[in-house]
Protein backbone atom coordinates (compact mmCIF):
# COMPACT_ATOMS: atom_id res chain seq x y z
CA UNK A 1 0.00 0.00 0.00
CA UNK A 2 2.71 2.34 0.90
CA UNK A 3 5.13 1.43 -1.33
CA UNK A 4 2.24 2.16 -4.12
CA UNK A 5 1.79 5.43 -2.83
CA UNK A 6 5.27 6.34 -3.13
CA UNK A 7 5.79 4.74 -6.71
CA UNK A 8 2.60 7.58 -7.16
CA UNK A 9 4.21 10.15 -5.63
CA UNK A 10 7.10 9.94 -7.90
CA UNK A 11 4.91 9.83 -10.61
CA UNK A 12 3.49 13.00 -9.58
CA UNK A 13 6.23 15.00 -8.97
CA UNK A 14 8.08 14.05 -12.74
CA UNK A 15 6.66 16.97 -14.65
CA UNK A 16 7.29 19.61 -12.02
CA UNK A 17 10.76 19.04 -10.33
CA UNK A 18 13.81 17.45 -11.58
CA UNK A 19 15.42 14.29 -11.02
CA UNK A 20 17.46 14.93 -8.49
CA UNK A 21 15.11 16.76 -6.38
CA UNK A 22 12.91 14.01 -6.64
CA UNK A 23 15.77 11.21 -5.90
CA UNK A 24 17.19 13.62 -3.03
CA UNK A 25 12.82 12.91 -1.70
CA UNK A 26 13.25 9.55 -1.94
CA UNK A 27 16.64 9.21 -0.16
CA UNK A 28 15.51 11.14 2.92
CA UNK A 29 12.27 9.13 3.44
CA UNK A 30 14.42 5.65 2.99
CA UNK A 31 16.83 7.58 5.82
CA UNK A 32 13.88 7.79 8.00
CA UNK A 33 12.77 4.84 7.36
CA UNK A 34 15.99 3.08 7.74
CA UNK A 35 16.63 4.86 11.06
CA UNK A 36 13.68 3.99 12.68
CA UNK A 37 13.97 -0.01 12.11
CA UNK A 38 10.97 0.04 9.77
CA UNK A 39 10.89 -1.69 6.40
CA UNK A 40 12.43 0.32 4.11
CA UNK A 41 9.82 0.84 1.39
CA UNK A 42 12.03 3.55 -0.53
CA UNK A 43 13.18 0.40 -2.08
CA UNK A 44 10.55 -1.59 -2.67
CA UNK A 45 10.54 -2.69 -6.04
CA UNK A 46 7.55 -0.58 -7.12
CA UNK A 47 9.15 2.80 -6.05
CA UNK A 48 12.81 1.49 -7.83
CA UNK A 49 10.47 0.87 -10.85
CA UNK A 50 9.11 4.55 -10.89
CA UNK A 51 12.49 5.55 -10.51
CA UNK A 52 13.92 4.10 -13.39
CA UNK A 53 11.01 4.64 -15.37
CA UNK A 54 11.54 8.60 -14.18
CA UNK A 55 14.91 8.84 -15.08
CA UNK A 56 14.33 7.17 -18.46
CA UNK A 57 11.79 10.39 -18.98
CA UNK A 58 13.83 12.78 -17.77
CA UNK A 59 17.75 11.88 -17.13
CA UNK A 60 20.12 12.06 -14.59
CA UNK A 61 21.48 14.92 -15.69
CA UNK A 62 22.51 17.56 -12.81
CA UNK A 63 23.29 20.99 -14.07
CA UNK A 64 26.54 21.78 -13.35
CA UNK A 65 27.26 25.70 -12.85
CA UNK A 66 29.46 27.43 -15.08
CA UNK A 67 33.02 27.81 -13.47
CA UNK A 68 34.29 31.43 -12.05
CA UNK A 69 36.94 31.46 -14.91
CA UNK A 70 40.04 34.57 -14.40
CA UNK A 71 38.49 36.14 -17.78
CA UNK A 72 34.88 36.41 -16.56
CA UNK A 73 36.03 37.53 -12.94
CA UNK A 74 38.28 40.28 -14.94
CA UNK A 75 35.00 41.55 -16.57
CA UNK A 76 33.33 41.15 -12.98
CA UNK A 77 35.37 43.20 -11.31
CA UNK A 78 35.76 45.78 -14.05
CA UNK A 79 32.12 46.82 -13.64
CA UNK A 80 32.61 46.74 -10.16
CA UNK A 81 32.67 50.67 -8.57
CA UNK A 82 34.48 52.01 -6.13
CA UNK A 83 31.79 52.76 -3.74
CA UNK A 84 31.28 50.40 -0.51
CA UNK A 85 28.81 48.25 -2.87
CA UNK A 86 31.87 47.95 -4.85
CA UNK A 87 34.41 47.14 -3.08
CA UNK A 88 32.40 44.61 -1.38
CA UNK A 89 31.41 42.44 -4.50
CA UNK A 90 35.38 43.04 -5.68
CA UNK A 91 36.32 41.49 -2.34
CA UNK A 92 33.78 38.88 -2.46
CA UNK A 93 34.71 38.06 -6.18
CA UNK A 94 38.70 37.72 -5.61
CA UNK A 95 37.61 35.64 -2.89
CA UNK A 96 35.83 33.17 -3.97
CA UNK A 97 37.96 33.05 -7.45
CA UNK A 98 41.03 32.82 -4.78
CA UNK A 99 40.17 30.62 -2.12
CA UNK A 100 37.75 28.56 -3.85
CA UNK A 101 35.06 28.79 -0.73
CA UNK A 102 31.59 27.51 -1.16
CA UNK A 103 29.09 30.22 -0.93
CA UNK A 104 28.19 29.60 2.94
CA UNK A 105 32.05 29.75 3.77
CA UNK A 106 32.57 32.86 1.84
CA UNK A 107 29.86 34.41 4.31
CA UNK A 108 31.51 33.71 7.31
CA UNK A 109 34.51 34.98 5.95
CA UNK A 110 36.14 37.31 9.07
CA UNK A 111 39.46 39.28 9.46
CA UNK A 112 40.49 37.29 12.17
CA UNK A 113 40.60 34.47 10.07
CA UNK A 114 43.83 36.36 8.17
CA UNK A 115 47.11 35.32 9.02
CA UNK A 116 51.24 35.74 7.98
CA UNK A 117 52.81 32.35 7.20
CA UNK A 118 56.19 31.92 7.83
CA UNK A 119 57.88 32.78 4.28
CA UNK A 120 55.62 36.28 4.93
CA UNK A 121 52.38 35.64 2.53
CA UNK A 122 49.65 36.29 3.38
CA UNK A 123 46.84 32.69 3.91
CA UNK A 124 43.21 32.78 5.40
CA UNK A 125 42.22 30.07 7.71
CA UNK A 126 39.32 28.06 6.41
CA UNK A 127 37.86 26.75 9.55
CA UNK A 128 34.84 25.04 8.68
CA UNK A 129 33.90 23.68 5.52
CA UNK A 130 31.61 21.08 3.73
CA UNK A 131 34.17 18.76 3.37
CA UNK A 132 35.85 19.34 6.91
CA UNK A 133 32.75 18.81 9.10
CA UNK A 134 35.05 18.41 12.01
CA UNK A 135 36.81 21.92 11.78
CA UNK A 136 40.53 20.99 11.85
CA UNK A 137 40.74 23.96 9.45
CA UNK A 138 43.27 24.66 6.83
CA UNK A 139 45.44 27.87 5.42
CA UNK A 140 44.49 29.03 1.98
CA UNK A 141 47.66 31.58 0.70
CA UNK A 142 46.11 34.67 -0.56
CA UNK A 143 47.39 37.20 -3.15
CA UNK A 144 48.43 40.67 -2.57
CA UNK A 145 45.82 42.20 -4.11
CA UNK A 146 43.30 40.07 -2.40
CA UNK A 147 45.15 41.56 1.12
CA UNK A 148 44.56 45.08 -0.24
CA UNK A 149 41.41 44.61 -0.96
CA UNK A 150 40.70 42.89 2.68
CA UNK A 151 42.54 45.52 4.49
CA UNK A 152 40.67 48.43 2.30
CA UNK A 153 37.09 46.49 3.21
CA UNK A 154 38.28 46.69 7.23
CA UNK A 155 39.08 50.28 6.68
CA UNK A 156 36.02 51.08 4.96
CA UNK A 157 33.31 49.27 7.37
CA UNK A 158 35.42 49.41 10.71
CA UNK A 159 36.06 46.10 11.16
CA UNK A 160 32.63 44.48 10.20
CA UNK A 161 33.03 41.24 7.82
CA UNK A 162 29.65 41.31 5.52
CA UNK A 163 27.26 41.15 8.16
Amino acid sequence: MLEELLARFVEFMMPVSASGTIERCIASLSTIYRLSDRPNIAQSSEVVLAMKRMYRTKGRVKKQALPLTRDVMLELLAVCENDDRGVRDKLLLRLGYETMRRRSELCSFRFEDMSTLPNGRAALVLRFSKTDQTGVGKLIPISPELVELIEEWRDRTGGRAFY
